[in-house]
């Protein structure tokens, strides 16, 4: 099974008569010409063409080589995936005229705008910088892997990324010149990522000019709306490229330029401006994420320019053993920042070589069989190309085997699992992990995850009294999350993913009162006195959660810190 990423098309239809007006007819029509695109395929299939497809509308049927959804359509061949969508102008059109529209049909809207519309532009622009600048297109892989490698994969949109790098080679505010290499753009990226005034300075990204000075004041007095006066406010990275305009609004008073007052501004005729929102960083990253980013840039940048000064004398004497690779790694000390860090069956994981925390980036091994030195490049290549150990089928010399290396498209069980984790404890914690090699998955609690609150009975879930002494409840009614009852829920969601779990700051369980423990702990404890086998993630959690009370209080300030 070759684990292969889908390439996205998109296929625009214009406006005709022959549309439907109804929505949902509409949607099946897009369905139907996918269908029909699919058995057109499937019809080239022979001598002439060279190649054999399958159509399949079955989201179980994995040997097809053609997937088709309501949404899209998957198409597999020789180890590449392509995803088609279907982007029809009136469906768009009708949407936006509706006067009193529905919750999904506004749902409806926003998916179509930001993946049909605002996609297609984000795509145009960034090619536009890669055919203008070659090296991007390389500085753009270095930094996704460096974002995956200190597992903030998802927190950091992708989009966000290629807007950072097209900043580095478009920036027309600084008076260094435009890369010329690969090292120097990573290097001017993680810069721009560390030294960045986030707080006070939108980043407007605008590669071919096409933001004016006045679009530029818009943006500047919008941003400072958002911030509010203590600058703590709206998303923490406020990326506006020229394709972030949404639409035109009437304005009853323009908004004070910057330094003056708003009695100074004595225009009071409506005006007509344009609307600039962040399309891809309005929700992420979070302003702890981005404080973590910012860290970990500033000593990556730092650690690559001493390299640079002082020369790698590891490099010049065996090059398979540089000591730049040492950026793409998590630090025992950086992981110690966590709450709790997560294992993840190595069956799971498809590409080691990645790893944040054993990865062999930069480094030779020998491989026996071509009896030659093989970089962790070709190595990730060849994991890549084999897939998930579970799913590779067996080779037999006197049967057809087209089929033993057919596309494994969107296998991402632990990007799945990571996104519900998300969803249900977001509000109490963050999750944290590489999407290219996910072997950990770390966990942070939130700051007001354990903020004593008044008891409610619709809120009630995972509650416990917030006073440590049993005979003051009578007296404080307050209560807080229960760390251990969000824990034994975590294990339930990861059953069967994750081998262990490891407590590295075991403050808010030591918290409790010692009556309290004792009935947590009766739980996990049988009748006749013995631990019960239901779920060896559980004690292998209570155990790491008391062995670890005396390091973790320790690292408590170096956590604060590093976290902060």
């Amino acid at each position: 099974a070759i684990l292969s990423s889908p390439i996205h098309i998109q296929i625009r239809f214009g406006s005709s008569s022959k549309w439907p007006t109804d929505l949902r007819a509409m949607g099946a029509a897009k369905t139907a010409m996918l269908l029909q695109l699919a058995q057109g395929i499937e019809d080239m299939q022979g001598d002439k063409y060279g190649f054999a497809c399958r159509v399949s509308t079955s989201s179980s049927s994995s040997s097809s080589s053609i997937h088709v959804t309501p949404q899209y359509m998957d198409i597999g061949y020789k180890g590449y995936a392509w995803r088609i969508f279907v982007r029809a102008d009136p469906e768009l059109k009708m949407l936006r005229d509706l006067r009193k529209p529905s919750p999904e049909a506004l749902d409806l809207l926003r998916t179509l705008t930001r993946d049909h519309v605002i996609a297609a532009m984000h795509h145009s622009t960034i090619h536009k910088v890669h055919t203008e600048h070659p090296s991007s297109s390389c500085v753009v892989r270095l930094a996704k892997r460096w974002v995956a490698s200190h597992m903030l994969s998802d927190v950091i949109p992708s989009e966000a990324i290629e807007l950072l790098v097209a900043k580095v080679y478009n920036d027309w505010d600084t008076p260094s010149e435009t890369p010329s290499s690969v090292s120097n753009g990573f290097i001017r990226f993680l810069k721009l990522v560390s030294t960045h005034d986030w707080a006070r300075q939108p980043l407007i990204v605008d590669p071919q000019g096409h933001i004016s000075e006045d679009d530029r004041t818009q943006i500047m007095a919008r941003f400072e709306f958002i911030r509010g006066p203590n600058q703590d406010k709206g998303p923490a990275m406020y990326i506006i490229s020229p394709n972030d305009r949404q639409g035109d609004i009437e304005m009853d008073e323009t908004p004070a330029p910057t330094g003056t007052t708003p009695a100074a501004n004595t225009s009071k005729a409506p005006t007509l401006q344009h609307v600039w929102v962040p399309s891809f960083t309005m929700d992420n990253p979070e302003w702890v994420i981005l404080s973590r980013a910012k860290a970990l840039a500033k000593r990556s940048h730092d650690y690559l320019m001493d390299l640079l000064i002082q020369g790698d004398t590891n490099a010049s004497t065996t090059p398979q053993n540089s000591r730049w690779s040492a950026i793409f790694q998590e630090t025992t000390t950086s992981l110690k920042s966590f709450s709790a860090l997560m294992r993840v069956d190595p069956d799971f994981v498809v590409d080691h070589e990645c790893s944040s925390t054993t990865g062999s980036t930069g480094r030779y091994v020998q491989n026996h069989d071509a009896n030659r030195l093989e970089s962790s490049y070709t190595q990730s290549l060849r994991n890549q190309y084999m897939g998930p150990k579970l799913l590779r089928r067996k080779v037999y010399r006197n049967l057809d085997n087209d089929d033993a290396n057919g596309s494994l498209m969107n296998w991402t069980p632990i990007q799945q699992m990571v996104h519900a984790l998300r969803q249900n404890f977001g509000s109490l914690a963050l999750f944290f992990y590489n999407e290219m090699s996910p072997d950990v998955i770390a966990m942070l609690w939130r700051p007001t995850a354990f903020t004593p609150q008044p008891l409610s009975v619709l809120h009630s879930e995972y509650k416990r009294p917030s006073s440590a002494k049993d005979q003051e409840w009578s007296k404080d009614t307050l209560v807080c999350n229960n760390a251990q009852d969000i824990l034994r829920e975590l294990s339930r969601w990861t059953k069967d993913i994750i081998l262990d779990t490891k407590v590295l700051d075991a403050r808010p369980i030591t918290s409790m009162s010692r009556r309290q423990q004792q009935q947590q702990h009766a739980q996990f404890v049988g009748k006749d006195g013995g631990e019960s086998s239901s779920n060896p993630n559980k004690r292998k959690m209570m155990n790491d959660s008391d062995s670890d009370d005396a390091s973790s209080n320790s690292d408590s300030d170096d956590d604060d810190s590093s976290t902060s």
